[in-house]
């Protein structure tokens, strides 16, 4: 029976892995603040903002 539960987490973790992706990782880079602002507001609303966009958008603001 471990082993079973074992193999069936092992399973997931690698379906999820495999299809696990950032929405538009690296498009975000050539977009204005503005849009960019935009863009992160509504990933934030929908709960799939990345971790990444929203350094980057930090990182405008502070300069």
């Amino acid at each position: 029976m471990k082993n079973i539960t074992l193999t069936i987490a092992l399973a997931l973790l690698a379906v999820t892995s495999t299809y696990a992706s950032v929405p538009e990782s690296t498009s975000y880079s050539t977009l204005t603040t503005n849009e960019l602002e935009d863009k992160v507001e509504q990933l934030s609303l929908s709960g799939e903002l990345p971790f990444e966009m929203g350094l980057e958008l930090m990182k405008r603001w502070s300069e």
